[in-house]
């Protein structure tokens, strides 16, 4: 039954965006607001992405059950409000809120699995929770077109509502836990909000660069200066906690700081195709916006169907030797994708994205367990939201520096011109793309590079619990 209710909560949080998009039109012409359509997207992804941490250190001090309950509600409760929206404005406001109970909801489901199952289920249940957001990233944007075609855009923020009460009953009936953290120290405030309001700056400010503001604009240089500043600010302060968010237990941990490290690379590749490859697919092969969608699908696919294998695979051969062959297909696939810039060829790009989610269902599913299972006690919610933050981190770092490529590349005018699938910008956007997909490669190989320090010996022999 907890199984069940994390399940539904992680169903929520994976179908909401893609479902969102594909109404995002039918919310413009009821709303207005077209100059603030991006916000709708960008304001979830800085608040869920921000707020991971914290909420994977919190659950550790103050027990999953409550965490998880907040989240729901901040989720559930901001789906209602912008089901409620009368503005763009207020929208925006209201996935905020639900940014932030998706920033619980991610790490949180995660880390209830890895503390109620050992250590060979739980291989076999991360495969499957890998397929329940497989397939919520593939169901989304159905569910949001029917609804929106049939009723009306608020359905799809309202329909969260019983899911998430169903999910929340299910967690207060059936999770039992002991919560032994409260005992160990109390919590920096000022230090965790450093590191939130640190990590929001850095990612608005990669977000925002090279398109709103220039680069080298105040607003883009304060941004950063004041990322700076909170991760600083959060350094020294954690250093002397009681309970520090960078427990020493953790970083000195191997398997911790490969699976950071090299997820830091890994999400910037995987942001940076799946900004991209659809832009491509628009500009060079004249796609429909539902073509540029469906060219993420494989990769989609390929991720969902190795992570049920990777599960398994990892209890046979390792740690290592799974993570490896990952990242390996993952420079394969990039590369492949490399050669479709080259001759262009839809073709070949879908396999490309293919083996990429491979990959990446490999890999990323490897690491995730391995971080989790040496995780040292009461470190679990810290350990295994560092997964999702690095990779998106990594993505923000990803996507700005592709986007500059590409910038560098067409120049503005002719970036506008390949977003609105202009034939006659085909040949240099496919020139330019080759640049962008070949530093994806670069960041996939040195994903590979920092993973291939993982221990060697079976997964059995490596876990701490």
């Amino acid at each position: 039954m907890v199984t069940a209710a994390v399940m539904a909560g992680m169903f929520l949080s994976a179908i909401d965006t893609t479902a969102v998009a594909t109404a995002m039109p039918r919310i413009v012409e009821s709303l207005g607001g077209l100059a603030l359509y991006s916000w709708v997207f960008s304001i979830y992804m800085l608040a869920s992405t921000a707020t991971v941490p914290l909420f994977g250190y919190l659950s550790d001090l103050y027990g999953r059950k409550r965490l998880y309950l907040l989240g729901v509600t901040l989720f559930v409760g901001g789906s209602v409000l912008c089901s409620a929206s009368t503005d763009m404005a207020q929208l925006i406001a209201f996935r905020g809120i639900q940014g932030i109970g998706a920033g619980a909801l991610m790490p949180i489901t995660y880390a209830i699995v890895g503390d109620i199952y050992e250590l060979e289920e739980r291989a076999k249940m991360q495969g499957l929770f890998s397929g329940v957001w497989g397939v919520s990233s593939v169901v989304g944007p159905l569910v949001g077109g029917v609804l929106s075609d049939l009723w009306s855009w608020r359905a799809i923020f309202f329909m969260n509502l019983p899911i998430g009460i169903v999910a929340a009953v299910l967690i207060v009936m059936y999770l039992k836990e002991e919560v032994h953290g409260e005992e160990s120290g109390g919590v920096d405030v000022l230090a965790l909000a450093s590191l939130t309001a640190g990590v929001a700056a850095l990612l608005f400010g990669l977000q925002q660069g090279g398109r709103t503001y220039a680069w080298a604009s105040p607003q883009i240089v304060g941004l950063l200066l004041l990322s700076v500043v909170g991760v600083a600010t959060f350094l020294l302060r954690d250093r002397k906690s009681d309970r520090p968010v960078l427990h020493p237990a953790l970083m000195s941990d191997r398997i911790f700081l490969v699976a950071s490290g090299s997820g830091v690379f890994g999400g910037a590749a995987l942001f940076g195709l799946a900004a991209y490859v659809p832009l491509y697919v628009q500009g060079v092969f004249a796609g429909s916006a539902t073509l540029s969608g469906a060219s993420l699908i494989p990769m989609t696919f390929g991720w969902v169907t190795a992570s049920v294998i990777a599960g398994r695979l990892l209890l046979r051969i390792g740690y290592r030797p799974t993570a490896t062959w990952g990242l390996a297909a993952f420079i394969a696939g990039t590369l492949i994708i490399v050669g479709s810039a080259t001759l262009p060829s839809l073709t070949v790009l879908l396999a490309g994205m293919a083996v990429c989610g491979v990959g990446l269902g490999l890999s990323m599913t490897c690491f995730l367990i391995a971080v989790q299972n040496s995780a040292p006690p009461g470190l679990m919610g810290t350990a295994t939201a560092s997964v999702p933050f690095t990779r998106s981190i990594g993505g923000a770092v990803g996507v700005a520096a592709m986007g500059a490529v590409l910038l560098q590349s067409l120049g503005a005018e002719g970036l506008a011109l390949s977003a609105s699938g202009t034939s006659s910008i085909a040949g240099p956007l496919a020139a330019a793309m080759f640049k962008v997909f070949l530093l994806a490669s670069a960041f996939a190989a040195v994903a590979f590079a920092i993973g291939i320090w993982l221990p060697s010996g079976k997964a059995q022999d490596l876990a701490r619990r």
